[in-house]
């Protein structure tokens, strides 16, 4: 009852000290929801109080003054406990909440932050070193006290964020100093109800005092009512004995009454002391025990409880710094955050402004604190962007090796750049190759440059491209880049198979047969005995033998009807593709893939074809024609994965940003097929983009690529590839043309027949982690049954690390060895595998460019204007530098106070009080009504 509760809070009320407020209302069997029904009620009981003391005023003229005054007041507090009757009041518990102080920490790991500047540390030493930026934020939350300060006044939420939409969770850090809206401690509850009973057992002291008084003095009124003839007592003192007596032993009903409701979770025997609660008797000792594993708990130092290094290392190609805080701003807003801590470059590059994030800030009033890292000027720094050379040249041919060299804060100097080789198969020096001096171009912008080359002999040869840095180069690890050439007299093998003379098939077909480097034979399953399709070879059926098969480096499949395989050619495929490292190259169709993909289960030679593919297809009985589409209203470009933008195989130029700004004008395709989803392990590279296609907000598949065994297999969603000839006829060339030479590299690049070594990519960007691969025999040809191999990759500046490549049991063939590293800086990186029990230490070799994209590149000195506008706007405070930050008292700890919140979760009414209450108020009545009636008899009244 709002307009009548006035709760009335407990004695022991503990609004700052507890977590539970318990107080009392009113809640009458009339509602009085009106104000007027109050007015009534107080006029009503006015009156009936004033006629009960003027009919007692008359009835008893004749008593003494103490006893008619006890008359009185019995029948008043006979009426008041009717009244209380009515009222009937109420107890309730409202659970308190503290919500701690909450703050934000957003941590930049976009590739930007893996620049290396020339500054200081987080400790404030010159460093003589340069230092990638990440660096100094890694040791400054592992080494400082920065988040032990913060994590007293808040609890922290740990993020990082690059180009992902939503910033990725790292840690939660609970608050380790006092939640406490006030000076006090909480309490448990179990320490309440201690502190209840205590003064209960107070109170129930002072009624049974009361009690003992009052039935002294009651009886000895009663002796001097019976001896009233021989002692001489005044009628007044025996009233006034009477009255106090009176008035003790109603006193002490009350006083008992308050002391069992005061602890109403127990009975009145344990609330007056004399019996022991079992539960509650170790609760301050179980209490103090749980407040020690607690505080136990934060004894580690914040800063070690995350792998800083390993969590934080650079791996996104762009920067949203906009839309990081934008997230961050819709998770905290309305509770009790104290604002947002950025970290971060400032180098800003992607997705929405930062302006949005700032006006929703300062709406939510979350100020942002901003910790500025790297140097505000640009470097001086010149390096190797890039190097393309071919994978395969033959004997004599010429090729050409280009490089683009790019420099920062060096315009218009000269520099020299030097081509040298060495054999990788021989201990040999290095022989120089050639020579060339440019000049350098403004800040970023690459220089181009050729080396034209010929070489006679066989053999796999690595060329290093130097370049002579001028003085004041801060990062001598990138001024070398290397790649590896094979030069071998060896056609390509290809087997191109087709369903059905769709148009990629026709325009790859004719391709392949003009390519001096391949050898192609057909199958076009659809053909009759003479018919002529251009070819080395024709074939009518699939190869008869295991070892005509074996000869292929690379098949590509069109739509084609696998139903037309034996079973023992099904396992000749599956042979070649996991044991000889053959490359599968499988384009769905709306024709043969429908049908063979329906076949049950069980079906051995079906199911073989199944485990080639890189993703799993919908179980019989789907809608798969409903889901797929071939044909439609207007064509959709590919969307391709962080996987797929690094993958060399599909970029249709030589640098990474003019292939995708060609991907860009591509208008796309109109069809795919719909697959379920990719195979553990698998690699989504682009999706097909129409939004109206999703199925769990996930866009279908259109290519995708998995390992199988020592072989790889690419999974094309249709055959619409031809139309990039609408945009140039080179891109159509070059796309299918890298993918066969991708596919097949385990053939051509074998280094011995003992083994192979495989990574999931010849390019990544920085902050990537790469998959490595090894299929080995033993000394006996049987399948290598160690637990595990040790590779030891090089990278950039020698930093040599090891890595372990572990036996997979569930792989398509046994000897299959995997594991995974990070490439952490940009370079190149040399993976190298002794073969086990070799007697002529063969070594398996396998290697991996990293780069930044030239986007993270852009503007590499720190962004003070974008950092300070946003701390400023918003109502925080920049830090140029990680090391003011730091500082004890003008540091980040001291300008953020915490904003702990203090909630009252609404309780519902203690039945038990409400028990207890009536029946005291039973007791009540009784009492002053039989007190009444008994003076009233003895006094001889009516």
């Amino acid at each position: 009852m709002p307009q009548l509760s006035s709760q009335l809070e407990t004695v022991f009320q503990t609004t700052a000290q507890s977590d539970v407020r318990t107080y009392y209302e009113w809640a009458p069997l009339v509602p009085l929801n009106q104000w007027w029904h109050l007015a009534v009620l107080t006029c009503a009981l006015a009156a009936m109080t004033w006629l009960v003391v003027m009919i007692y005023r008359r009835d008893s003229r004749a008593l003494p003054s103490g006893t008619a005054i006890l008359l009185t007041s019995l029948r008043v507090l006979a009426f008041l406990g009717l009244l209380v009757f009515v009222l009937s009041p109420q107890r309730r518990s409202e659970s308190r909440i503290v919500k701690p102080s909450e703050l934000a920490i957003l941590i930049d790991t976009s590739l930007s932050m893996g620049l290396a500047d020339v500054g200081t540390s987080a400790a404030g030493e010159p460093l003589r070193q340069p230092s990638r930026r990440i660096d100094s934020v890694t040791e400054t939350l592992s080494q400082s006290e920065l988040l032990d300060e913060l994590n007293r006044n808040h609890e922290l939420t740990i993020y990082r964020f690059g180009d992902s939409p939503q910033p990725e969770e790292l840690a939660t850090l609970e608050k380790t100093g006092s939640t406490v809206i006030g000076d006090a401690k909480p309490l448990t509850r179990a320490q309440q109800l201690h502190q209840s009973l205590q003064r209960s057992r107070r109170l129930g002291q002072l009624a049974t005092a009361l009690l003992l008084v009052g039935a002294v003095l009651m009886l000895l009124s009663g002796i001097v009512a019976w001896f009233r003839d021989r002692w001489i007592w005044p009628a007044t003192v025996r009233s006034v004995i009477l009255a106090t007596g009176g008035f003790c032993l109603v006193a002490s009903v009350a006083t008992f009454a308050l002391a069992d409701l005061a602890s109403s979770e127990v009975d009145l025997w344990t609330s007056l002391g004399w019996r022991q609660p079992a539960e509650t008797a170790d609760a301050p000792a179980r209490s103090s025990q749980a407040e020690a594993v607690t505080e136990g708990a934060f004894n580690r130092r914040a800063g070690q409880l995350v792998d800083w290094e390993e969590q934080l290392a650079p791996h996104a190609p762009s920067t949203r710094i906009g839309q990081a805080l934008q997230q961050v701003i819709n998770k905290k807003r309305g509770g009790a955050a104290a604002g947002i801590v950025l970290i971060s470059d400032g180098c800003h590059n992607a997705g929405p402004p930062t302006s949005r994030a700032i006006a929703a800030a300062r709406e939510a009033n979350l100020p942002v604190f901003v910790l500025g890292v790297g140097s505000d000027q640009p470097p001086q720094n010149v390096r190797i962007g890039d190097i393309q050379a071919p994978p395969r040249v033959f004997p004599g041919d010429k090729f050409k090796i280009k490089t683009m060299i790019q420099a920062d804060g060096m315009n218009g100097q000269s520099v020299r750049v030097r081509l040298s080789s060495v054999d990788e198969s021989q201990n040999e020096a290095e022989t120089p190759e050639d020579e060339q001096t440019i000049r350098l171009a403004a800040d970023g912008k690459p220089v181009s440059l050729e080396f034209e080359l010929e070489r006679q002999t066989e053999g796999r040869r690595r060329y290093i491209v130097r370049v002579q840095p001028p003085v004041g180069d801060i990062d001598p690890t990138d001024n070398q880049r290397s790649a590896t050439v094979e030069i071998l007299q060896r056609l390509t093998k290809v087997l191109l198979i087709a369903g059905g003379p769709m148009r990629d098939y026709q325009f790859l077909r004719n391709q392949l047969y003009r390519d001096p480097d391949i050898s192609l034979d057909v199958w076009l399953q659809m053909a009759k005995p003479g018919a002529d399709q251009e070819s080395n070879e024709l074939l009518f059926e699939f190869p008869k033998t295991a070892d005509q098969l074996f000869e292929y480096d690379a098949i590509v499949a069109f739509d084609p009807d696998w139903r037309q395989l034996t079973l023992p050619q099904s396992r000749w495929l599956e042979r070649w593709v996991s044991e000889k490292a053959g490359g599968l190259i499988v384009i769905a169709g709306p024709v043969f893939t429908p049908e063979w993909t329906r076949q049950p289960r069980g079906e051995e030679s079906i199911d073989l074809i199944r485990q080639l593919y890189p993703v799993s297809f919908y179980s019989q009985g789907s809608a798969i024609l409903k889901l797929g589409r071939f044909g439609g209203d207007q064509p959709f470009p590919l969307q391709f994965s962080r996987e797929g933008r690094t993958a060399e195989y599909l970029w249709l130029a030589d640098s990474l940003a003019e292939s995708a700004a060609n991907w860009q004008r591509f208008a796309g395709v109109y069809g795919y097929y719909a697959v379920n989803e990719p195979k553990a392990g698998a690699d989504v590279l682009a999706n097909f983009s129409d939004p109206a296609t999703a199925i769990d907000d996930r866009l279908p598949i259109y290519l995708a690529s998995h390992f199988y065994g020592a072989g790889r297999v690419i999974f094309q969603a249709s055959g619409e590839v031809w139309r990039l000839r609408e945009l140039d006829v080179g891109y159509f060339q070059r796309y299918y043309l890298n993918l066969i030479r991708w596919v097949s590299q385990g053939r051509l690049l074998r280094d011995s027949t003992r083994g192979i070594l495989l990574v999931d990519r010849n390019r990544c960007w920085v902050g990537d982690q790469v998959e490595v691969r090894a299929i080995l025999r033993d000394a006996a040809d049987e399948p290598l049954l160690a637990n595990q191999v040790n590779a030891v990759i090089q990278g950039p500046g020698n930093i040599a690390e090891t890595v372990v490549l572990r036996n997979l049991q569930d792989a398509a063939r046994p000897g299959t060895f995997s594991g995974q590293f990070t490439a952490t800086r940009e370079g190149l990186y040399q993976i190298r595998l002794p073969v086990p029990q070799s007697a002529e230490r063969q070594e398996l070799t396998a290697e991996l460019q990293a780069s930044i994209p030239d986007l993270e590149k852009e503007h590499p000195q720190r962004n003070d204007a974008l950092l300070s506008e946003i701390a400023g706007q918003t109502g925080g405070v920049y830090f140029p530098q990680i090391v003011p930050a730091v500082l004890e008292n003008s540091g980040l700890p001291a300008q953020i106070a915490a904003v702990d919140q203090e909630v009252f979760l609404p309780g519902t009414p203690d039945e038990a009080f409400t028990r207890k209450s009536m029946g005291w108020l039973v007791i009540w009545l009784t009492l002053v009504l039989a007190m009444e009636w008994t003076i009233r008899r003895l006094h001889k009244l009516a």
